[in-house]
């Protein structure tokens, strides 16, 4: 086994379970909010920040870099219209992992906590994160996209 297999099934691992646990957790994430259950709805916000730091970012971090180990390992270049979307992407949904909707997943679960109940504005903020994050799902779709289909070559 090459050290470029082992890299791309450390890339692919990686990329399968940050883009399929993200799309879980906005399954999951729209059942408690529909439930309109204020207990349901502070648990999953509780777990998006906690799995944004300790989930998400960790395999933002892995895949970048066996992608970018990947392409240095292989015959594809920095200059592929792939490569450059998938860097772009991964990087852009790192970013609005890292810095929104971690961080706003906090305050909103520290918001309701402090409500006690799912007040106007709390809804209207987690509507709000809520399409940030299935926005962050679409990158990362294209991103996949983008890297099984290699337009371009």
């Amino acid at each position: 086994m090459s050290l470029y297999e082992i890299l791309l099934w450390v890339h692919v691992t990686g990329a399968v379970l940050w883009v399929g646990g993200g799309v879980s957790f906005l399954i999951v994430a729209e059942r408690a909010l529909t439930s309109g259950e204020t207990a349901r709805i502070q648990n999953i916000l509780d777990d998006a920040e906690r799995l944004g730091k300790r989930f998400f970012m960790p395999l933002s971090i892995l895949t970048l870099a066996a992608g970018i180990w990947l392409v240095l390992e292989g015959d594809w270049g920095f200059t592929q219209p792939f490569v450059i979307g998938g860097i772009a992407g991964l990087v852009t949904s790192a970013v609005i992992g890292g810095a929104v909707l971690t961080p706003v997943s906090e305050k909103l679960a520290n918001d309701l906590r402090a409500a006690g109940s799912v007040t106007p504005e709390v809804h209207a903020s987690i509507i709000k994160l809520r399409n940030l994050a299935r926005l962050d799902s679409a990158i990362l779709l294209i991103v996949v996209f983008l890297m099984t289909v290699k337009p371009g070559t």
